[in-house]
């Protein structure tokens, strides 16, 4: 399932939040700093269980497809959170009843790995991407952000992270 985003310009060094959420009643929708996106589809279930990786960035498994960016504050949690505009927290998001896995990056003592600030603890492993200083989402509050080469760089969440998501949200 695919769903297209109302904007067709992109701009290189601003930051942009984005959440995908699949309602159990409305559907699928994307969101682009808050503003639902026109496009949707009839998706009403969660994700199934997942019994491989889940990985951000890019997957060794699909080389020359890797995220040239930053990214920051990945959320996944299993209720829709959003179903009208909205203004996304910034930064350093906090976990919700419903958050499974959420990633801020401000470990900057282990660049190898990331820490969950669920209850699930489900830290990630860091291949490539490097932590770093940056002001995030528009703001001028620095925080750490994971950078991305493009080449190579990913993020493994492990296999269970995303089982039963229902919103993926992050800044990048």
């Amino acid at each position: 399932y695919r769903i297209i985003s109302d904007s067709k310009v992109w701009n290189a060094n601003q930051w942009y939040h984005f959440a995908g959420v699949i309602d159990p009643i409305r559907g699928m929708s994307m969101f682009i700093d808050g503003v639902k996106q026109s496009d949707s589809s009839i998706l009403t279930f969660p994700i199934s269980a997942v019994f491989n990786s889940t990985t951000l960035g890019g997957t060794p498994s699909f080389p020359n497809r890797f995220f040239n960016g930053k990214m920051d504050d990945i959320r996944i949690s299993t209720s829709a959170e959003y179903s009208n505009n909205f203004t996304p927290s910034c930064p350093d998001m906090k976990p919700t009843a419903s958050t499974v896995g959420l990633w801020n990056f401000n470990d900057i003592a282990n660049s190898t790995s990331a820490v969950d600030s669920s209850l699930n603890a489900y830290n990630a492993t860091i291949y490539g991407a490097g932590k770093q200083l940056e002001e995030v989402c528009r703001a001028v509050f620095t925080t750490n952000v994971i950078k991305f080469d493009g080449i190579d760089d990913y993020v493994d969440l492990g296999d269970s992270s995303v089982n039963g998501a229902r919103t993926l949200e992050l800044w990048f």
